[in-house]
């Protein structure tokens, strides 16, 4: 195996030069570049951080205009993978003498802003300075680069230059050594007296096969003072240690307070200050062992036993909370155990056990923890076994499959997962893949192990070789979370004996594949809703402490700890803990002695099991509960007497006060008879997988009991599959009685439905019976025999004015022809729907069939949404489509739109599906979905290339046949077969691009007015680009069916006639958005439109941080705008509005489009926005990040716009 087969690729933040200076002012760029290749090579990803422009004249450095240019937000999502920061001072804070050059005479690194603030913000991350002069600055705050003291060590090698004198992952682990090197003489002594925590930390370090003189180094590391040490405790090998195989005591000195020391694994002790410093630290200040590692503070220690290549991690704490002479620490398992001797205690570990789940993981998850949606994999992943393994490979003579992140690629996480699903479910088994942007999980050095994540999907790949260690021994800066890519041959990883035990008829058996084929029928991109949140990961019994000085618990062990997990995990570890290692245990001990009084108290055992894990919320109604059971079943009375069974009364109420809690933080529903949905699938998933120890003693007989937990709480999460076509011969009564009134049972329902279709094949048919299902039971609007009935729909793209443009082209056709009828549904969307704009303007939608009726007669075409009394069954359903996933389906979106159609009675639709990056389209052929989604090929035009029309045609080519015309880019189907039982004719599709902008306006109010300025003009879109009066002039009017006799001034009168419904254009009215809409004409009419460097408020009047401001920004450099991404601008948007999606008043105005002249001089484009939603220093950074990536300018000479 070869370093080509298993390759990390952690984050290298290259804090470096203006791009001015990086194009060659002042600077010898050679040795610059040898720097980064240098760091590349090594197999660093490297990103850089350029320093904003300084005024020839600066003195001193502008420093809020350099923290501005810091992308705070961009580093705290990356910070798990970045592994350093280099920094560049002389070009960021350098100051400049007489003559105007860079001097270092006044620089030293200790006194940088930049540096201070990014050790603040990322401490444990190495902050290096790439500086010519050394520098001694190692320490607790960072260490310096010192290329100069490396450069004659390295001469000999030529490793040396004089940016990068010594390699950097050298370097990276160098940090680690810490600063004692050889252990105090006499500092471990075997005591006189009380020597038996001495012997036991001895033998357990014998046992874990830890060297003596490891053990005195690690302790030189924990007490530099070099005072004697007296081992207090040692917990591994006691019960309630939590210490997943680590050497774990406590020690102290004559003149130091106690001190937790754990010695264990190099990358788990990673884990591990990772978890403490970043997860748990910053959320917990009392109640948390916390870490005072000593060294540079970038990490645990590192140690290397002698003659081994072992290498192992140190970590120390403090137990804050807990007074440091107090040593009485027990585990919540210790105490529950006690309760069997001790019932009394129950009186006193309640309450403590209530207000440390309510004020210490109150603390950690928040009072408040967001709602989020991902794969059952991206939240579980890391507990369910690995699912494939790969045995790693550098074969370069077997062809690879590679498989991308699209995550990472810039791809919307529920796009990502199904491009990814599609792609893996494309692979044979034995396949050879690349696989990139894989996060390490986990190195088993003696098993050759190394276990990743698939970046996408989220579910683990054991990857083996031999040795596997050949690369990583000595890669200490490899760390849990990183990027790989590894390149191997593919298979099912072998099932556990645990997996194999399974009862194969289980409901929850396919949460464990045994075969290829079973595994890639897996949900892999159906998403789940949950609350994200910080999390300790590993929650178990051992690993909430109690002490007798203190009424509230303290966690340690944060190894698993992430800072945006699945917070019912922690509930669902915690309870099934409980039942696992007490609960059923002491009902396992009822049955046994009743078993020769009742025959079925096996039965009765599961009986009560279920009726504990019922929801009911309150210890006064669970207990009872078990009791009338019992009593039911015959069992004597008297032996169910509070007396009798006080122990498992206790373990009942402290199981029924953590679902309390759990039910307080997570539900989102008044029914108390249910879990929470993530919280049901936290327990489904762990009570299944703790079948894992079945092996250790006494365990196996629960795993039955386990497995019926997991089966119990399956029905409260996964879909439900009473919703189904197989036995029901009228489709339009399959989901109309779920829709009436959504229970989260009807809601399973309904996901089960179109999550089964999901999995069939297309054919006509089954689009026919889907599009039925969505109409439901509502009977279609009905029109004249002699009406053709018109609409455009569009699958939907960020500010897509198709619709609206569409309708105008069919009303202005509508002059010549009196039969043609345009009731015209739309929907609302986040990114600037048909809806919303309407709405901004005041435009008054018809909520019933008989009011769209009326207003059709009136004005010969309508718009109208999507209401209860037209599309009930299709709005759930898009709810709950939207819920899991399966938005971008192409049977599930073409039949909701026909449905709609359909439902309006339409006799012709034309529909403009929306391709690239956001695409709501696809399909389950790799290479479609590749050219649909343009994932190797962007669709930089409005007009999509052939080979991508070919594509979409092959995907319609199974619902609807082959087109009986076609077009450039319009494909006509005439009484397809999909589409035979509606009242719709003919289907007329448009291909277009998704990933160039649709026009000017991005934002509710900027549309309107970009509509009103472009076709009140004589000559509509006469000052666009030529694609674009192509596009909308030409192409829209021809999928229309408009005659050539009708003119642009018929399409200028249909838009007036539609102004007259919206009155914010009325001079006299008084619509709420009338001051804003006007001052934001005056801004964007204005022949010279302001040029500020800051914002200022649209309304002078109205300058506080919740009003909406404005900022406009040139162009970086002349030239031809080739290429704009509206994925990047969508997401711009997006953040513009934050929690007010449909916030009317925010928007992107590109004063340029792509195929026209940008320069310097004049604005790109003007942001409209809310400092309180977006700070104008952040909108600064989000702006400099889409002129660097997302605009392409070609320097050449200017060319014609047209």
């Amino acid at each position: 195996m070869s370093a080509s087969a298993l390759h990390p690729c952690p984050l290298v933040y290259l804090l470096t030069a203006s791009r001015s200076a990086l194009a060659g002012i002042d600077l010898d760029i050679g040795q610059y570049r040898q720097l980064e290749q240098d760091i590349r090579d090594e197999g660093f990803n490297l990103k850089h951080i350029c320093a904003p422009e300084q005024p020839a004249d600066a003195q001193p450095a502008d420093f809020p205009a350099l923290l501005d240019a810091i992308p705070l937000d961009e580093l705290t999502r990356a910070r798990p993978r970045i592994v350093a920061f280099i920094y560049w001072l002389e070009h960021w804070e350098g100051i400049k003498d007489k003559q105007g050059q860079r001097c270092f005479a006044e620089l030293h690194g200790g006194n940088s802003v930049i540096r201070n603030v990014l050790i603040q913000h990322f401490r444990g991350i190495p902050f290096l300075n790439i500086n010519v002069a050394a520098k001694d600055l190692a320490g607790k705050w960072g260490v310096e680069l010192e290329c100069e003291k490396r450069k004659q060590e390295l001469a000999e090698a030529q490793q040396a230059g004089p940016y990068f004198a010594w390699k950097f992952g050298v370097a990276i682990r160098e940090l680690n050594q810490g600063m004692v090197r050889l252990p105090f003489a006499e500092q471990l002594q075997r005591p006189r007296v009380a020597a038996e925590p001495y012997d036991q930390l001895l033998a357990s370090a014998r046992a874990l096969g830890i060297q003596h003189d490891t053990l005195a180094r690690a302790l030189a590391q924990a007490f530099p003072e070099g005072e004697p040490v007296e081992i207090v405790k040692c917990l591994t090998g006691q019960p309630g240690g939590g210490l997943s195989g680590a050497l774990v005591f406590v020690a102290r000195t004559r003149t130091a307070i106690p001190k937790l020391i754990k010695l264990c694994d190099w990358h788990t002790a990673q884990a591990e200050y990772e978890g403490a410093r970043f997860v748990i630290g910053p959320r917990l200040t009392n109640f948390a062992a916390v870490t005072v590692t000593p060294g540079n503070d970038t990490g645990p220690s590192l140690f290397r036993e002698t003659g081994s290549e072992r290498a192992l991690g140190l970590l120390v704490y403090t137990i804050v909370g807990t007074p440091g002479g107090d040593l009485s620490i027990r585990s919540l398992g210790h105490e529950l155990t006690q309760l069997r001797t001790e019932p009394s205690r129950i009186d006193t570990l309640l309450p403590r056990l209530q207000q440390t789940l309510e004020q210490v993981l109150g603390q950690l998850h928040g009072r408040t923890p967001r709602l989020d949606k991902r794969t059952l994999w991206q939240w579980l992943g890391n507990v369910l076994p690995p699912l494939y393994r790969i045995e790693l490979s550098d074969d370069s003579e077997a062809t690879a499959t590679t498989l991308v992140s699209y995550h990472a690629q810039g791809f919307k996480p529920e796009s990502a997962a199904l491009l990814a699903a599609t792609d893996w479910r494309a692979l044979t088994e034995g396949a050879v893949i690349e696989l990139t942007d894989a996060p390490l999980v986990e190195i088993a050095m003696d098993a050759n192990t190394v276990t990743v994540t698939h970046p996408d999907l989220g579910f683990r790949l054991n990857c083996v070789g031999s040795p596997i260690n050949t690369l990583l021994k000595d890669r200490q800066d490899v760390k849990t979370g990183h990027p790989l890519r590894v390149r191997g041959r593919v298979t099912l990883a072998p099932p556990p004996d645990w997996v194999r035990a399974l009862n194969a008829d289980a409901s929850v058996a396919w949460l464990l594949p045994q075969t290829w084929e079973a595994a890639a029928r897996l949900p892999f991109a159906l998403s789940f809703s949950g609350h994200a949140g910080a999390i300790h990961g590993d929650l178990n019994l051992d690993n909430l402490q109690f002490s007798d000085a203190t009424h509230l618990g303290w966690l340690i062990d944060f190894e698993r700890s992430v800072a945006d997990g699945l917070i019912a995990f922690d509930f669902a570890k915690l309870e099934v803990e409980l039942l696992a290692h007490q609960l059923i245990p002491a009902l396992l001990t009822i049955a046994e002695r009743f078993l020769h009084l009742v025959p079925d108290a096996p039965q009765l055992l599961t009986t009560i099991l279920m009726s504990v894990n019922s929801f009911a919320g309150t210890p006064a109604a669970i207990l009872p509960l078990w009791r009338t059971l019992a009593r039911d079943r015959g069992l004597l009375i008297d032996c169910f007497e509070p007396g009798s069974l006080t122990h498992l009364e206790g373990l009942l109420t402290m199981l029924a006060a953590m679902r309390l809690r759990a039910r307080t933080l997570l539900t989102t529903r008044h029914a108390s008879d249910e879990p929470p949905d993530d919280l049901a699938m936290a327990l489904t998933v762990y009570a299944l997988v703790a079948s894992k120890f079945a092996d250790r003693a006494g365990y196996k007989q629960r795993v039955t009991y386990l497995q019926q937990v997991a089966e119990h709480y399956a029905q409260w999460w996964w879909l439900d599959d009473s919703a189904s076509t197989a036995d029901n011969a009228d489709p339009a009564q399959v989901l109309a009685p779920h829709c009436r009134h959504v229970t989260p049972a009807a809601a399973r329902a309904i996901d089960h439905y179109c999550y089964t279709v999901a999995q069939e094949p297309p054919t006509p048919s089954l689009l026919a019976s889907v599009t039925r299902t969505l109409q439901g039971t509502v009977r279609p609007l009905t029109w004249p025999e002699s009406a053709t009935v018109w609409d455009v729909a569009s699958t939907g793209c960020v500010a897509n004015i198709s619709p609206i443009v569409g309708y105008l082209w069919l009303m202005a056709r509508r002059q010549q022809e009196a039969d043609l009828i345009v009731p015209k549904s739309a929907s609302q969307g986040a990114s600037c729907g048909t809806v919303d704009v309407l709405a901004a303007g005041g435009y008054r939608f018809p909520d019933t069939p008989a009011r769209i009726q009326q207003q059709v007669n009136e004005y010969g075409g309508v718009f109208c949404r999507q209401s209860d009394a037209i599309a009930r069954v299709d709005r759930v359903t898009m709810r709950r489509r939207k819920a899991r996933n399966l938005m971008k389906h192409p049977v599930l979106t073409l039949a909701s739109i026909l449905a709609k159609k359909q439902l309006l009675g339409d006799t012709h639709a034309v529909l403009d599906i929306k391709l690239g990056r956001d695409s709501k389209w696809i399909v389950s052929d790799p290479d479609q979905a590749a050219r649909l989604c343009g994932t190797q090929t962007r669709h930089r035009t409005l007009h999509p290339e052939p080979d991508v029309i070919a594509a979409l045609q092959a995907a319609l080519a199974p619902m609807l046949g082959a087109p009986q015309t076609t077009q450039d880019n319009l494909l006509c189907y005439h009484d397809a077969a999909g589409i035979a039982d509606t009242s719709i004719r003919e289907l007329r599709v448009l291909a277009s691009s998704a990933d160039v902008p649709q026009g000017r306006a991005i934002g509710r109010l900027l549309i309107l007015h970009q509509l009103d300025q472009t076709l009140s003009q004589d000559d509509p879109w006469s000052d666009w680009p030529a694609a674009y009066r192509t596009f909308y002039l030409e192409t829209l009017k021809r999928a229309c069916a408009v005659p050539e006799t009708v003119s642009t001034a018929a399409l200028g009168a249909a838009w007036q006639a539609l102004k007259q419904q919206l009155p914010i254009f009325d001079a006299s009215g008084g619509h709420e958005y009338k001051k804003l809409f006007e001052a934001l004409r005056r801004v964007l009419n204005s022949d010279q439109p302001e040029q500020r460097h800051h914002a200022h408020p649209l309304l002078p009047e109205q300058a506080h941080a919740d009003d909406v401001h404005v900022v406009s920004v040139c162009a970086p450099r002349a030239g031809h705008l080739n290429f704009l991404d509206a994925y990047a601008l969508d997401a711009l948007f997006e953040a513009l509005c934050g929690n007010d999606l449909f916030d009317a008043a925010v928007g992107i105005w590109l004063h340029s489009l792509p195929g026209e002249p940008v320069t310097p001089a004049r604005p790109l484009l003007t942001v409209f926005f809310r400092p309180a939603t977006m700070p104008e220093r952040t909108l600064g950074q989000r702006l400099d990040a889409l002129l660097h990536d997302s605009a392409h300018i070609d320097p050449a000479a200017e060319r014609d716009p047209a």
